[in-house]
C-alpha cells in the first residue's frame, strides 16, 4: 500500500529533526518502513512510501528519533495495500517432523484460494498432477496416493494408497500455483520421517525345530514337557515379526536342574530401541511313568469300530479328572475344526483308573464287543464334550493331555507339519483301517510322533 503525508520542521531554528515510519501487524511488534528521514526546512515536503504489507489489523506510527524533537504533519493518507504475495503452503506433518504415524494422511493448507498457473480451476480430477510424494527425496521412489482439494480451493488432502514403512523418510511437494490475481508461487516441499517400528513380538518360537505348542505372538511364557529319560537340552530358536528388531536368546543349560537352568529366554528389542518383550520356555522332564494311549482302533469292516484305550502303567490309582483327550480334526489343531475351537473335540476325563488297568473310550455305533470291553461310549451327534473323539478317520491326530499339557499322541497335530494318515514303523498309512497297540515295556507316552 501507499503511505503519504506532508511534513516540515516545526520552527526555523535550523536544527535537524529525524523521524521514522513504522507498522505493527496483529500485535506482532513494530517494524521500520524505509529509512530515517532528516528534516531541517520549514517548507512542507511530500513523504511517500510503498509498503508490501498483506493482511488485516495494521497500525502505522511516525516517531521522532530524539525525545525533544517536534515535526508538523499534514494530509496523511493511506492507499490500498495491493496483494503481491504468492500463495503460501503449510504442510502437516510439517517439514522436519519425526515420529509420524505410518497411517498418516498429508494435508497442505494454502493461505488463499489457488488456481493452476494458467488460471484454470484445480479440482479432484487434476489435483494429483500437482503433487509429488516419494521415498527419501525428490529423486526417490514414487509413493502411490490419491489427493483431493476442498471446495474453497485452499486445503489439499493426500491419502497414501497404503501405510508408509516404519522409519521411512517421506518427501512431499506441491507444484507452482497462483492466486486469483496471478501471483505465482514456486514449488513448495516438506520432508518428514515416520516412527520406528515398536513391534517386539516373535512370529515363531521353536524347540528342536518344532513350533512350541500353543505359540502365539502375544503369549510370552511356555511350559514344555519333555519325554521320560530326556537328558539333552533342546535347542530353542526364534523368529522376529519385524526383521529390524533384534533379540538375545539364552538357552536352557540343564533339563534336570533348577528352574533357572531349565529356562530358555528370548529378549526381543523393537526397532525403536525401547520396546522390549521377553519370551520364556521352562522345560520339565517327566520323572515317572504316567498314563499313555495303549491302543488306537480305526475300523475297516465297520467304519464305526473306533476306540482309544488309555493304560495306567503305574503302581497307584490315578484320578482321571486332570486328564483329557483332544482331537485335531483334519490337522486344524487340538480341539478345533476349520480353525474354530469346538467342545465336541475336547473330552475331559473323570473317575479313577486303577494301577495296571485300562480305560476304553469307543464309538457308540461300534460292534457289541466294544461295548463289552469299553468304559465310555461317544455319539458323534450328541453335541457334548468330546462326542466326536471316536469318529476319527486316520488323519485326525489324537492327544492325551495332563493339566492341559500334551503327554502322548497318535499322529501329528497340524497338517502343515505332516498330514495323515501316518505311517507306523514299516506300515504305510497305518493310522487308517488299522488297530495299533503300544509295544510291551512302555511306561510313558511320547509327544513326538516322528520318534
Amino acid at each position: 500500500g501507499i503511505i503519504e503525508f506532508y511534513y516540515r520542521h516545526w520552527n526555523a531554528d535550523g536544527s535537524n529533526v529525524q523521524f521514522q515510519v513504522q507498522y505493527n501487524q496483529a500485535g506482532a511488534g513494530w517494524t521500520n518502513l524505509g529509512s530515517v528521514t532528516n528534516v531541517t526546512s520549514t517548507i512542507y515536503a511530500l513523504y511517500s512510501i510503498s509498503a508490501n504489507i498483506v493482511g488485516d489489523d495494521i497500525l502505522i506510527q511516525i516517531i521522532s528519533i530524539a525525545d525533544d524533537e517536534s515535526l508538523l504533519i499534514d494530509d496523511l493518507t493511506l492507499g490500498d495495500f495491493p496483494d503481491i504475495a504468492a500463495p503460501q503452503a503449510t504442510f502437516n506433518p510439517p517439514n522436519g517432523e519425526d515420529s509420524v504415524a505410518i497411517n498418516s494422511n498429508i494435508v497442505i493448507t494454502f493461505n488463499e484460494p489457488i488456481l493452476n498457473t494458467d488460471a484454470s480451476i484445480i479440482d479432484n480430477s487434476n489435483i494429483d498432477a500437482l503433487i509429488v510424494l516419494k521415498e527419501t527425496n525428490a529423486s526417490g521412489t514414487d509413493i502411490s496416493f490419491d489427493a483431493t482439494i476442498d471446495i474453497d480451493k485452499k486445503i489439499i488432502t493426500i491419502e497414501p494408497t497404503s501405510d508408509f514403512d516404519y522409519n521411512q523418510t517421506i518427501y512431499i511437494s506441491v507444484a507452482s500455483v497462483e492466486d486469483v490475481i496471478g501471483n505465482e508461487s514456486l514449488l513448495q516441499s516438506a520432508t518428514f520421517y515416520t516412527i520406528a517400528n515398536n513391534d517386539a513380538t516373535l512370529s515363531n518360537l521353536t524347540v528342536d525345530g518344532i513350533t512350541v505348542k500353543g505359540f502365539s505372538a502375544s503369549t510370552y511364557a511356555y511350559n514344555v514337557l519333555l519325554p521320560y529319560g530326556t537328558t539333552i537340552v533342546p535347542t530353542v530358536t526364534a523368529t522376529e515379526n519385524d526383521l529390524n528388531a533384534n533379540y538375545i536368546l539364552t538357552q536352557a543349560t540343564n533339563v534336570d536342574g533348577s528352574e533357572l537352568e531349565r529356562t530358555a529366554t528370548v529378549v526381543v528389542t523393537a526397532e525403536d530401541g525401547t520396546t522390549e518383550l521377553t519370551y520364556t520356555i521352562i522345560f520339565s522332564v517327566v520323572t515317572e511313568s504316567d498314563l499313555y494311549i495303549s491302543e488306537y482302533i480305526e475300523g475297516k469292516s465297520n467304519i464305526n469300530n473306533r476306540a482309544i484305550e488309555i493304560y495306567n502303567p503305574t503302581a497307584i490309582a490315578i484320578d482321571l479328572s486332570i486328564y483329557s483327550i483332544k482331537q485335531s480334526y483334519g490337522g486344524d489343531g487340538w480341539g478345533k475344526q476349520n480353525g474354530v475351537e469346538m467342545i465336541e473335540y475336547i473330552l475331559p476325563l473323570s473317575g479313577i483308573l486303577n494301577a495296571g488297568n485300562v480305560f476304553v473310550i469307543y464309538n457308540s455305533q461300534a460292534d457289541e464287543s466294544f461295548a463289552t470291553a469299553g468304559d465310555l461310549a461317544l455319539t458323534y451327534s450328541d453335541g457334548t464334550d468330546g462326542c466326536r473323539n471316536t469318529s476319527f478317520t486316520g488323519n485326525d491326530a489324537i492327544g492325551l493331555f495332563k493339566n492341559d499339557i500334551l503327554i502322548d499322541v497318535v499322529g501329528i497335530e497340524l497338517e502343515a507339519n505332516g498330514a495323515g494318515p501316518w505311517n507306523v514303523a514299516d506300515s504305510a498309512s497305518a493310522t487308517q483301517d488299522h488297530s495299533i497297540q503300544r509295544k510291551n515295556g512302555i511306561y510313558i507316552g511320547n509327544i513326538d510322533w516322528a520318534i
